[in-house]
């Protein structure tokens, strides 16, 4: 099992889980671009609203209030970003659900990808932190 510190999103035209992204022309899955500490930057995970796939033990956020999708602010000298109406990542709850799974004999551990992607500016990482506490737990 797989432990992204980043994010992947899909346009307007999906707004949930297991939804079809036949119509969606819209997507962004490069980690770098969105890395945990980049989607906290350009308020991805302050916008929007915050869900929990129980299934999927993933984290989402949709962003109903965003007519035609989220569209964080620019940034000079790069391309404006597609509107995102689904985004799917990794946070504390989604790893903890992730453990206990593993725990449970699930599965034999997880992968994480990549490390520094969690990374805050003041060298902080809450969700290695999370990895740690979760995973480790005796």
């Amino acid at each position: 099992m797989g432990i992204g510190f980043y994010g992947i999103y899909f346009g307007p035209t999906v707004t949930g889980p297991r939804q079809s992204t036949e119509d969606n022309e819209i997507y962004e899955t490069n980690d770098v671009a969105l890395s945990w500490t980049r989607l906290k930057e350009l308020g991805y995970l302050s916008h929007g609203e915050r869900h929990f796939d129980e299934d999927a033990s993933s984290t989402y956020r949709t962003y109903p209030g965003h007519e035609g999708g989220y569209v964080p602010p620019a940034e000079p000298g790069l391309p404006p970003r597609e509107p995102a109406g689904f985004l799917s990542y990794e946070d504390e709850e989604s790893i903890a659900a992730k453990a206990a799974y593993t725990r449970a004999g699930g599965a034999g551990g997880t992968i994480l990808w990549t490390l520094n992607y969690g990374a805050d500016p003041d060298g902080t990482n809450p969700l290695l932190d999370a990895v740690g506490e979760e995973f480790l737990r005796r």
